[in-house]
């Protein structure tokens, strides 16, 4: 949460798409279940022991930030800001996401 929280907020204030953990002021420290975090493409990945999340933000058009996590359907009505497909990216099993991952 703390990594989308950072990615939303340097959207919002520079408009430009983060490259970087760096850009958006966080580290890659593990935490918890999480072994690591990184941005590719302005997608946001998490590394954890069972796979990889894939987070995929998409902006609308009053510029809210909103994230696809996993598998989960893109969102209507919103462009993608990240280009790596959050559902091709994310290689966690299935039966280890959240519901609104699937």
């Amino acid at each position: 949460a703390m990594y989308k929280v950072a990615y939303a907020e340097y959207i919002m204030t520079t408009d430009q798409v983060p490259q970087s953990l760096a850009e958006i002021g966080m580290s890659s420290a593990p935490y918890g279940a999480m072994t690591g975090a990184r941005i590719e493409a302005g997608t946001l990945l998490i590394d954890t022991r069972r796979g990889t999340l894939a987070l995929q933000p998409y902006r609308n058009a009053n510029f809210q930030i909103w994230f696809r996590c996993g598998r989960a359907a893109p969102p209507a009505g919103m462009d993608a800001v990240g280009t790596i497909d959050a559902a091709s990216a994310t290689t966690v099993p299935d039966s280890d996401l959240p519901d609104d991952c699937r």
